[in-house]
């Protein structure tokens, strides 16, 4: 971005506020490149360079909005240009504590409209309260370009090798030597690998599937936020999808020792592993649509849904989860829909109905369900019992470009560990007012067994 003169003279008001606003968009077009490149808001960062910026664009607006409103002056040549070098100097020190090529990005940001400018000089807007909170600024570390597992593991810090180790390996504390010697034998035995890959939620399995469609690569800007995109989500929000996968050590974010640029990367051993693990992937394959219904419920609860044509048992399990907002916590098991009740698939424990099930990641959803018309059932929770009938509505006509969409349904879903359909009955009648107990109603909170709002649910399914 090239600077913005200043005149050593400002000779009328009019002259003041019209350099104050060039200022300004300057400043709130790197303000956007720097998160755009960065995934950072600097109004979020406790650095004193980023005090320092965010001090300066505020000394602008006030002096800006002072002009606006016309009152005095009080505006100069040499005061705005001694604000300006504070700033960029501000802004070379933030670039260097970043990934190599945001300095080149800043230099040709581009700059707000007119509108967006005044509009920024007549609000008074606050630094975020989160602020306060901010971790420091962190600088990615370069990360090896044959992704070998132990370099990787080199990359993190004392604290986030102990997080990891503790997940990976129940190993609390030591040496870093320890601490990393530990981690890379864990991840380099395929079925620790294959365990720790079953953590986490249906979001968390999502990025994992789409990091491992693209090779075991993927650049940090193209995740989007609700997976815990930004660094600054990373590093302070524990229930992000990439967070998670960072603590099991299945993915590392830094800078790409080619690219520059910020990447999400999986070691070459682990997605050896998960390749082997899962049905073959082919994004040729058609898609398909699936209604689940939940079974034993009045008024019944269902979800209409897109899956790729190459999704194993376990992606139709995370995406039923999501669908209904179930939390995961509890055991499944997919089954034939006739009376023998033959297992197809789920997690292998003791803990499954008798017989012994294979492993849901194992098992290509198209083997058991091949034509439109074919069922079968989803059992859920085995104290609750919830059971699902999962039906194949048609073969779409063409491969999805994405892992999956939701695309109808209806009623809310039932409270998690409400009873099951029983439980859930009791639900509705206590919603509409069941006599016998109106005070348990307020146990509702805000629940409505009518209410489904289909563009809210698709932000946190589709991907």
């Amino acid at each position: 971005m090239r600077a913005v003169p200043v005149p050593a003279e400002l000779v009328s008001d009019g002259q003041a506020l019209a350099v104050i606003a060039s200022l300004v968009g300057q400043q709130l077009g790197l303000r956007a490149a720097f998160r755009a490149l960065t995934t950072l808001d600097v109004r979020l960062l406790d650095h004193p360079a980023a005090h320092t910026v965010c001090m300066e664009l505020a000394a602008l607006r006030t002096a800006g909005a002072v002009l606006r409103r016309g009152g005095p002056r009080g505006v100069t040549g040499r005061g705005l240009t001694q604000t300006m070098r504070a700033a960029n100097e501000a802004w070379r020190d933030l670039t260097w504590r970043v990934p190599e090529g945001v300095e080149a990005g800043l230099a040709v940001a581009e700059r707000p409209s007119p509108e967006a400018v005044w509009a920024f000089l007549d609000t008074d807007e606050a630094i975020p309260l989160e602020a306060r909170d901010a971790p420091p600024l962190w600088r990615p570390p370069v990360l090896p370009e044959d992704r070998d597992t132990e370099s990787l593991l080199a990359t993190l810090s004392h604290a986030a090798l102990r997080e990891t180790a503790n997940r990976t390996t129940r190993m609390r504390d030591g040496s870093l030597h320890a601490l990393r010697e530990a981690c890379a034998q864990a991840l380099n035995v395929p079925a620790e690998v294959v365990e720790q890959a079953r953590e986490g939620t249906g979001t968390g399995q999502l990025l994992l599937r789409w990091i491992l469609d693209e090779g075991g690569r993927l650049p940090l800007a193209r995740i989007p936020r609700r997976w815990g995109r930004p660094l600054q989500d990373g590093l302070t929000r524990t229930d992000s999808a990439l967070a998670a996968l960072q603590r099991l050590g299945l993915v590392f974010v830094g800078v790409g020792a080619v690219s520059g640029v910020l990447e999400v990367v999986m070691p070459a051993s682990v997605v050896d592993v998960l390749a082997d693990h899962g049905p073959p992937m082919d994004v040729r394959l058609p898609g398909v649509e699936i209604e689940i219904s939940v079974l034993g419920t009045h008024p019944p609860i269902w979800r209409r849904v897109q899956l790729r044509g190459d999704a194993s048992l376990a992606d139709l399990h995370f995406a039923i989860q999501d669908a209904l907002a179930w939390d995961g916590s509890h055991l499944f098991e997919f089954y034939t829909a006739d009376l023998a009740r033959t297992p197809l698939g789920g997690l292998p424990t003791s803990e499954t109905l008798g017989v012994e099930v294979k492993d849901a990641w194992t098992v290509s959803m198209r083997s058991v369900l091949r034509v439109p018309g074919d069922t079968l059932t989803y059992l859920y929770d085995f104290g609750d019992d919830w059971e699902h009938q999962v039906r194949l509505t048609r073969i779409l006509p063409r491969p999805l470009r994405h892992r999956r969409q939701l695309v109808a349904g209806a009623r809310a879903a039932p409270i998690e560990g409400s009873g099951g359909p029983e439980g859930h009955a009791r639900c509705v009648a206590l919603y509409n007012g069941w006599r016998e107990a109106p005070e348990r109603a307020k146990q509702l909170g805000d629940w409505d067994p009518e209410h489904f709002d289909l563009m809210m649910a698709k932000q946190g399914f589709d991907g």
